[in-house]
């Protein structure tokens, strides 16, 4: 057995259980041992949990250092799937691989909500969050073993398990531009209007109707005006059979 071996060997004895739990947990995840965990706790830790336990540094810079390393390693996929696409299509995939939604799915689905520490209730927790995590989970993976250990565990345990092509580009991500779109090209005058609204100042529910060229083809609620549209168009895109 070599010196480092040894060394290793020894240290792994005056690991806690815990210690022990995560670095397991977190191999597991990633698909390799670390070698420089603290890049990997920085990651996983949120800032309710610092500030009480005093740590300078969250998650928020990994995950701005990973969300670029996975939108780049994501520009080269597409590049590579798409050979005779043109950029609009490429953009357009890749914003729909590396959405919010998307991520914080992923991020569920490899368990890494698990790992995180943090004191705020997970009700609470924005929707986005286990997707920003994700995001500083690459960004640790390219602090501690380099670009190409970062590009594979994006490829081999994110986008080979997770995305389907097919799918993500018949994927409608905004249903109101959509529609919008489609009207434009199809020479249709696209309205909402407010049908209705109703509740407390601090808890009103909208009701918005979608019309084409004055018809009304499909109504929806919503506690935003924003959302009740949205939730129109997907309706009338269904009712219309637009896609």
């Amino acid at each position: 057995m070599t010196l480092k071996n040894w060394i290793s060997k020894l240290s792994s004895f005056s690991l806690s259980a815990d210690e022990k739990r995560f670095r397991k947990s977190l191999k597991k995840i990633i698909g390799f041992s670390p070698k420089n965990i603290k890049h990997y706790k920085i990651a996983l830790h949120h800032r309710s949990f610092i500030q009480a336990n005093k740590f300078v540094e969250d998650y928020e810079r990994l995950e701005f250092l990973g969300d670029a390393i996975l939108g780049a390693v994501v520009a080269g996929y597409l590049y590579s799937s798409f050979p005779k696409q043109k950029e609009g299509f490429l953009s357009e995939v890749r914003s729909k691989i590396v959405n919010r939604t998307q991520l914080h799915s992923i991020s569920q689905k490899l368990g890494i909500p698990q790992l995180i520490k943090h004191r705020k209730d997970s009700a609470n927790l924005p929707k986005s969050f286990y997707g920003d995590v994700l995001e500083a989970l690459i960004g640790a993976i390219y602090l501690d073993r380099g670009y190409k250990k970062a590009e594979k565990f994006i490829l081999k345990k994110i986008i080979q398990p997770h995305v389907q092509l097919d799918e993500v580009v018949n994927r409608i991500n905004s249903h109101k531009a959509f529609l919008h779109e489609w009207a434009q090209k199809n020479k249709k005058t696209l309205q909402f209007r407010v049908i209705d609204s109703w509740g407390s100042s601090h808890n009103i529910v909208f009701e918005i109707g979608c019309f084409i060229n004055d018809q009304l083809i499909s109504s929806a609620t919503g506690y935003t005006k924003k959302a009740a549209e949205e939730e129109a168009s997907k309706q009338a895109i269904e009712i219309l059979k637009l896609a």
